[in-house]
């Protein structure tokens, strides 16, 4: 049986790495570290004060994310943003989310479904930005699909996504993207079987937007101020498990 001595070190370890790769993943997709630029482990061990091991043990984990890419010569450079890209993960993403919207009605408590709703509805009533509000739908369907490869698959794609919108968040300018979430997270908590159809239709319209991208928007923008909302920060961090 093992010691708790010989526990602790281990429990730590793991901690250490969870913590490098919130704060690197956070710093990725909010574009605190830019598309291309190059990430050098002692800048990271001195500005969060982790050691280096945990902090190549969260890049290899961003790196099976394709959020960034490590090199032989342990150079590792945060991925350059692609369009191409997201609408290649919008498309799959259109056949998934329907997946994961079909289990969730089958098998998500109805409490629990009343409730994301209302919080959703209180989210939209304070002012919550259209990013934010996107993030928290995405990640609600995220945590409650027991699929686990399924929920896996799309939380990768998600986190590709929300760092493209970060850099670009012109591309959620349209009003209906606030009347879509809600309508489909009202149908959701009514367990109506026509909030499929309505999953991929909002990201067919998803992909429409960034399919028509210009060419101004798509090579120069400015970053969004940072958020604090609780539906935005949930979706950046990845499960535990999925990090490990």
């Amino acid at each position: 049986m093992c010691s708790s001595s010989a526990v602790a070190p281990k429990i730590e370890r793991r901690l250490l790495r969870h913590l490098a790769f919130d704060s690197l993943l956070g710093m990725i997709v909010r574009g605190e570290i830019e598309p291309g630029a190059r990430i050098h482990d002692q800048d990271m061990v001195e500005q969060l004060g982790i050691s280096r091991t945990p902090i190549r043990e969260a890049l290899t984990s961003l790196a099976l994310y394709g959020l960034v890419v490590v090199d032989p010569n342990r150079t590792t450079i945060v991925t350059p943003l692609c369009r191409r890209g997201v609408l290649d993960d919008l498309q799959v993403l259109s056949a998934l989310y329907p997946l994961a919207v079909s289990e969730l009605l089958s098998g998500a408590g109805t409490e629990t479904l009343q409730q994301a709703d209302a919080t959703m509805n209180e989210l939209i009533d304070t002012g919550t930005g259209k990013l934010d509000l996107l993030a928290y739908v995405a990640d609600f369907l995220h945590k409650q699909t027991r699929n686990a490869a399924l929920a896996e698959t799309i939380r990768e794609m998600e986190l590709r996504l929300l760092r493209y919108l970060f850099h670009y968040p012109e591309l959620l300018k349209q009003d209906c993207v606030v009347t879509q979430l809600s309508h489909l997270m009202g149908l959701l908590s009514r367990r109506d079987g026509e909030s499929v159809a309505q999953v991929a239709s909002a990201v067919g319209n998803l992909q429409g937007v960034i399919a028509h991208q210009t060419d101004e928007l798509h090579t120069s923008f400015s970053y969004p101020p940072v958020s604090t909302a609780p539906g935005l920060m949930s979706a950046l961090i990845v499960d535990r498990d999925a990090a490990k």
